[in-house]
């Protein structure tokens, strides 16, 4: 009788060690809404997240809208999203090396305007306008350079103050007004057509794909993540630091010029004012695509799909008469949940 009685209080105290199955059952619940919520938000900030979400967007809008899926309207969007997207591209570049470029505003006012001011409607000085145009961009990705590596500036201040002294120097040049005198080969570029597909969606594409394969293919792109994740590692690693934010940012202001010169082909006028904001929205697009603002990750097969998905959204809200002021929220709030879903993967 001893003996079964410890026998049974030995049981009873294995028993009460053990934890209850609720608790079990509440476990294996919470590790696989762990496990799916893992798995979704890396799924979203990889680098196919932004180019699901812009499939999802696409699907809306065309429920949203029967003037969506018009042929018209996709040839107007993938116009728009060409000038914003050529600026993105480089902007990708100077992002993943840990920096920013905000004069990518006043290189493209100033490169829009330089045709128009040059040409005169003469044929003769379209390629000494264009050439002028990228040597000004070569110029002040060489001073921004110069301050971030050499001064040690961080570099939105640099390029801010590079952005403010530029737009003052073209407003002190041409007096505040726009310039047309464009000739029409010029303009083909902008205006033109090669079968069904425009001329300029051809420039974006080529942009595109030639920043694409350089970032991924290349001892440049992969120099440029190893500076932007921690460039003291890469400098002791035998990487040119300096070397590669150089092309990195000369990159970008040749990415704004060629923007400029588009958008003034386009439009068929240079305005002092004509890059304002796509500083901003060029940094948006990129952040929305999914590199990370703190630099070492991304790429630009991400970036162009953050460019469609703000166009996209700027496009459907003018066909359902949304306000200008509406749309800004629209935009910020985008933004805002791809910060959220991006630092989840963080």
């Amino acid at each position: 009788m001893r003996f079964e009685t410890r026998d049974s209080s030995l049981e009873s105290a294995q028993e009460a060690l053990q934890p209850p199955k609720v608790a079990k059952a509440s476990h294996l619940h919470g590790t696989v809404r762990g496990l799916i919520s893992h798995f979704i938000f890396r799924g979203l900030a990889s680098w196919y997240g932004p180019w699901l979400i812009l499939l999802v967007l696409f699907v809306i809008c065309s429920f949203v809208s029967p003037a969506f899926l018009k042929e018209r309207n996709v040839v107007n969007i993938l116009k728009q999203a060409t000038v914003l997207g050529i600026v993105s591209v480089g902007q990708t570049f100077v992002i993943i090396s840990g920096g920013f470029d905000m004069s990518v505003s006043s290189v493209m006012s100033f490169c829009s305007v330089l045709p128009g001011m040059l040409m005169e409607g003469k044929n003769t000085m379209l390629v000494p306008s264009v050439l002028l145009a990228f040597a000004l961009a070569i110029i002040v990705g060489c001073v921004n350079v110069f301050f971030v590596t050499k001064m040690r500036i961080h570099g939105f201040i640099v390029t801010l103050a590079t952005m403010i002294s530029l737009q003052g120097v073209l407003l002190i040049t041409t007096g505040g007004a726009p310039f047309s005198r464009l000739t029409p080969a010029y303009r083909w570029f902008g205006i033109g057509q090669i079968g069904p597909m425009p001329v300029l969606v051809l420039i974006f594409l080529l942009v595109a794909v030639f920043g694409a394969l350089l970032l991924r293919l290349s001892f440049f792109g992969r120099s440029l993540f190893a500076v932007g994740s921690n460039d003291q590692n890469a400098y002791l690693s035998g990487i040119p630091v300096a070397r590669t934010r150089l092309w990195a940012y000369l990159l970008c202001s040749c990415s704004a010029a060629l923007a400029g010169l588009v958008l003034t082909a386009r439009t068929g006028s240079g305005d002092v004012w004509s890059g304002r904001d796509f500083d901003l929205n060029s940094i948006a697009a990129v952040a929305v695509g999914g590199t990370s603002l703190s630099g070492g990750r991304g790429g630009v097969v991400q970036t162009i799909a953050g460019v469609l998905i703000l166009t996209i959204l700027m496009n459907i809200m003018n066909l359902i008469s949304v306000t200008y002021e509406s749309s800004l929220v629209v935009r910020g709030a985008v933004i805002i949940l791809a910060a959220i879903i991006y630092s989840r993967k963080n």
